[in-house]
């Protein structure tokens, strides 16, 4: 199906002629099998988080890149690890949903954790 979103420049949330609407298609946004981590056990803890979030890439090879983003899209802490556990500090976070994507050999495995 289709689905419609208003969205708002911020600071002129409440001024209907700088809005425009996103139509979003069911189906549309795709990812190869090859691209993905295949069998992924990835996972973050609590979930939901006030001060730090554990990441646990239990298969873990060579060098993964930690990234988490707000729901704006932008980038709010990028780290590389080895380690198979990994702790970020989301305190100074606003309260909101974060996605964390983590990459490891060219393929990709994504996670949302809730900041409280």
């Amino acid at each position: 199906g289709d689905y419609y979103a208003r969205v708002y420049p911020k600071g002129n949330a409440t001024n209907a002629s700088l809005c425009y609407t996103l139509r979003v298609s069911t189906g549309t946004a795709t990812i190869s099998e090859d691209q993905l981590i295949v069998n992924s056990r990835i996972n973050a803890y609590p979930n939901p988080v006030s001060k730090m979030v554990t990441i646990n890439i239990p298969d873990i090879v060579g060098l993964a890149d930690i990234r988490v983003f707000d729901m704006y899209g932008r980038m709010v802490v990028q780290k590389n690890t080895n380690q198979s556990s990994t702790r970020l500090d989301v305190s100074s976070f606003t309260a909101g949903v974060y996605l964390i994507k983590v990459k490891m050999n060219g393929k990709e495995s994504n996670l949302k954790i809730v900041k409280e």
